[in-house]
């Protein structure tokens, strides 16, 4: 075999095995979001984790955001954020700051679930003064749970 051959067959090999690993990546992505609650404490530990690191997720992160967030949700933020208004808040924490005990006190009660819509409850901090409760609603989108709205 000629060395321009074996490049094209190590080349082709490599393809071929990172195709595998991302088709094998996918449904793993899907078993781990299976459920709401699991859903939504994957997105809050990632989200707060890049709040308190710097990070601008609506800005910096969309395709990681995607993950969690429905499609249309995400459209419906950034058109506020784009609007003459603006955001008032963080839609995500629904305040404009975040306490430093939030990243590692993130509390999700169980999912009340009906059909393809599922209610999550969100505890973030510890102290009584950090505490902060929210609402979430999922809707499975692509049969993933996706976050569809945020409420104090």
């Amino acid at each position: 075999m000629s060395k321009i051959n074996k490049i094209i067959f190590a080349k082709a090999h490599c393809a071929f095995f990172s195709c595998m690993l991302a088709c094998l990546s996918f449904p793993a992505l899907a078993a781990e979001l299976s459920s709401p609650a699991v859903t939504t404490s994957a997105f809050y530990k990632w989200y707060i984790h890049s709040l308190v690191t710097d990070h601008q997720p609506l800005r910096d992160e969309k395709v990681k955001l995607g993950t969690y967030v429905s499609k249309s949700l995400i459209a419906e933020i950034e058109k506020r954020m784009n609007s003459e208004d603006g955001l008032d808040a963080d839609h995500f924490i629904q305040t404009q700051d975040y306490h430093d005990d939030w990243e590692k006190n993130i509390s999700v009660a169980k999912s009340r679930i009906n059909g393809n819509t599922a209610t999550v409850r969100v505890t973030l901090g510890a102290s009584k003064e950090s505490i902060h409760h929210l609402e979430l609603t999922l809707k499975k989108e692509d049969s993933v749970w996706k976050i569809r709205r945020v409420r104090q």
